[in-house]
């Protein structure tokens, strides 16, 4: 018994359904692969960056560490050169490790005699005090470089554009949030007599006021005079940065001051007028236009920590003992709400109006 053949229908009428199910399911796939390599990039990046939180707080205990080790024992052989120790020319290596965290410090420099002193913070209020002090090689050129940090990421600092000629040193009102402020400095060289008259003619006394078009560089023996005292100076970079003078990173406001005696130690005190300055560096030039080291004040920590395979290093300074900080006044009379010259000293007493 013969039995018929379906029969095989010759339209295409599924076709078009075929073709439309098969580009929804690309189109689907596309985006679920577009999905996942977003998700797996935010996973990717939110890790890193607590990888990088968990180096840096790290890298930030040890320097603790350090600075309460040094307090207790300035003398520690940790401290005695300035040579780095742990793996800080392989980042696979580790000076102390914590096995449990997967948290490694790598490397540890410790400088004593760094190539510039840095202070966060020269306030309206107190004075900052310290010795420049070359630790081998003299010092020809003292740069003195300040500078705010940005409001935001989209902002840079600003200067003032007018110049400070005779009538125009002292603005009449203050800038906006993003102009640098101004600097009161005292400059006395400690080579020689150390009595009131030798240090009263020696001493160099200025504002530094941050101008575009202001002075740049000054000479300590020809501005150290009475016809030119006190000393205005002062120049800003324009721009984004980053800012050299003599191959030195340097602050957007910076004075270049000439000194006479190479040999000689300075004693350097700053001031902020009208308004904080959170960022001053003062750096110290040989007659080859080199960094001289400067010893005694500071001390340069950087601390590189690992976690995982994400890495973070944390720079710090903090002060050796120095007398220019520990014994040295910060002013010699300090006025805050006025000064009364109206006494009358009797034997019996002293009177006042005020």
């Amino acid at each position: 018994m013969l039995m018929d053949k379906p029969k095989l229908l010759s339209d295409q009428s599924g076709l078009g359904a075929i073709v439309i199910v098969s580009i929804f399911v690309s189109v689907v796939t596309m985006i679920v692969l577009g999905f996942s390599t977003v998700v797996r990039r935010e996973q990717r990046q939110s890790l890193d960056q607590q990888l990088n939180s968990q180096a840096r707080f790290a890298a930030e205990s040890k320097i603790n560490e350090l600075l309460a080790l040094y307090r207790e024992n300035p003398a520690h052989p940790l401290f005695a050169t300035s040579t780095p120790f742990g793996s800080c020319g392989d980042a696979t290596g580790a000076v102390e490790s914590s096995p449990d965290f997967d948290i490694d410090i790598t490397c540890v420099q410790i400088n004593r005699s760094p190539n510039s002193l840095e202070f966060s913070n020269v306030s309206t209020e107190e004075s900052t005090v310290t010795y420049i002090q070359p630790d081998a090689t003299p010092i020809n050129r003292i740069v003195i470089s300040w500078d705010i940090p940005p409001p935001s990421a989209n902002q840079q600092s600003t200067c003032r554009t007018a110049s400070y000629a005779s009538g125009n040193i002292f603005p009449s009102t203050l800038g906006g949030s993003t102009e640098v402020g101004m600097l009161r400095f005292d400059l006395v060289p400690l080579g020689g007599s150390l009595d009131r008259l030798s240090l009263s003619e020696s001493q160099l006394s200025g504002v530094l006021i941050p101008s575009t078009t202001g002075t740049e560089t000054i000479t300590y023996s020809s501005a150290n005079t009475i016809s030119t005292k006190p000393v205005l100076a002062g120049r800003c970079f324009t721009g984004a940065g980053p800012f050299t003078v003599f191959g030195q990173d340097v602050y957007r406001a910076r004075v270049v001051i000439n000194v006479p005696n190479a040999n000689t130690p300075y004693m350097l005190r700053l001031k902020s007028m009208y308004r904080p300055v959170q960022r001053v560096k003062v750096n110290g030039v040989n007659s080859s236009n080199d960094s001289v080291q400067l010893a005694r004040e500071q001390i340069s920590v950087e601390v590189t920590a690992r976690s995982a395979d994400v890495l973070s290093k944390v720079n710090a300074r903090f002060g050796q003992f120095s007398a220019a900080a520990e014994l040295i006044p910060s002013s010699a009379v300090h006025v805050i709400n006025g000064l009364c010259k109206d006494m009358t000293t009797e034997p019996n007493g002293t009177q006042s109006s005020c």
